[in-house]
This record gives structure tokens, sequence and C-alpha cells, in this order.
């Protein structure tokens, strides 16, 4: 359900900007704008929520969540309720707790979705990693209006890069067909994908890294052979600088 909301934001707030409701620069991030003298900390939460700056853009990366984002949030919290005619046919793991019993809507969205945790700790470290590497404004900036000079942008390539990742390393097939043609290993397919950009992208590939890794070592998070995650990537880096 996550990543349907997640899609469904996205597409909405590009239709607002394009109908002239809102503003794209009044959402989107800039580490000037959510600090200091500006504290417009809704940029932090609506920046991840812009999906591009265009029609091709959104569709492509709303397309793109659900073949990264929604197998990722599958494995997290199970499948969903299997639903004919409105009716439960086949009850989802993801709504089931350890006991049995049903979750509520609110457990289920938000208490107990191991998903969410994984997201709200992606954006933290996103941020983080954003006003950590912020260079100071020169003396010409800091004494011009931020309107004038700033250009604010969407965190949201940041986050799916750290969603592709999560899957990489979580994923435990052997190996998968990128465009159903070339045999590649789950865990080269974001730099994969990142080359195929011209590596335009590789600012949000190894920042998405870097968050995919914290939240694998925070959430504890494991492969189906129970080797931690984090510990099986650090193997595969390590493996690469061998070689």
């Amino acid at each position: 359900p996550l990543t349907t909301l997640h899609a469904a934001c996205g597409a909405s707030l590009h239709i607002c900007q394009m109908v002239g409701l809102i503003s794209y620069r009044a959402i989107l991030f800039h580490p000037r704008l959510v600090t200091g003298s500006q504290w417009q900390l809704h940029r932090v939460v609506t920046s991840f929520m812009v999906l591009g700056g265009s029609v091709v853009d959104v569709v492509q990366r709303a397309v793109s969540m659900f073949f990264w984002q929604a197998p990722l949030e599958k494995w997290f919290d199970g499948d969903g309720d299997l639903i004919r005619n409105g009716v439960i046919v086949r009850a989802g793991t993801n709504r089931r707790k350890p006991s049995g019993a049903r979750k509520s809507i609110v457990e289920w969205l938000v208490t107990d979705n191991r998903f969410l945790r994984a997201q709200v700790l992606a954006c933290a470290v996103l941020v983080g990693l954003e006003l950590a590497l912020f260079r100071r404004d020169s003396h010409m900036l800091k004494n011009t209006a931020p309107e004038i000079l700033l250009f604010p942008y969407s965190m949201f390539p940041n986050l799916e890069y750290a969603f592709r990742w999560l899957w990489a390393i979580t994923d435990n097939e052997e190996e998968h067909r990128l465009f159903g043609i070339i045999a590649i290993r789950p865990v080269y397919l974001p730099i994969a994908l990142c080359a195929l950009g011209g590596f335009s992208a590789w600012k949000p590939m190894i920042k998405g890294l870097v968050a995919a890794l914290i939240v694998s070592k925070v959430m504890d998070l494991r492969r189906a052979d129970q080797q931690k995650a984090v510990d099986w990537a650090f193997k595969v880096i390590a493996d690469w600088f061998h070689w």
C-alpha cells in the first residue's frame, strides 16, 4: 500500500503543479531553505514525493517504483490480501500479527509497518547527508534572497537508489535479466542502470548506497540464508577492490 500511496502522491503533486495550484519551487529541497533562518521543514517531506519535472519523468519513475519498491515492500512486510468481487479470498501476511490476529489499519500502515520504518530511516539518512555535504554559501549568496539564486531539487532520486540498493543486497536470485536479455547479478543492477544514464546519477547512486547500508545495519536486515545483508554487501565491495 505504501508504494501505491507514494506513486499516487507523486502523480497528484505533478498534476497540481501543471494546473498552477502549487509550485515545485515551494516544496523541493535545499539545505539552506530547511535550516538557518528559513526552517521550511515541509520541504523535507514533500521533496521525496516529487517524482520528476515532466510527465515522462513521473510516469517512468512511478512504473519503476512497482519494479523495485513494491517487491521490497513485500519482502519487508509480506504480501497483501487477495480480493475478488469485494471479498477477501486469501488474507495477506502483511496484515497478520505473529499471534495470527489481524492488524488494525493503523498497525498495518504505521505502527507495525517495517517498510515504513525503512523509508523513514532512509529519508533521515539522505537528508543528513545533504546537510553534511552542503557547502556554505558565499558572501554574495548569504546576502541574496533565497528565491533568486537557490535551485531546490527533488530528493526522490536519492531515495529511489536507496531502495534499489536495499533490493539488490537482500535479493536471493543468482541473476536477473536486464531488459529480459542481459543476465546480471542483482547487486550490479543499480550500477548498470546508472551506467545506462551515462552515470549522470552517480551522486544519487552513492548516497543511496550509504543510506541502504545504514538501514540494513540499524534494522539488522538478513538475507534468506540469515547472513546479515550489510556484511554481505561489504564482502561484495571488498571483492570489487580486491579484483
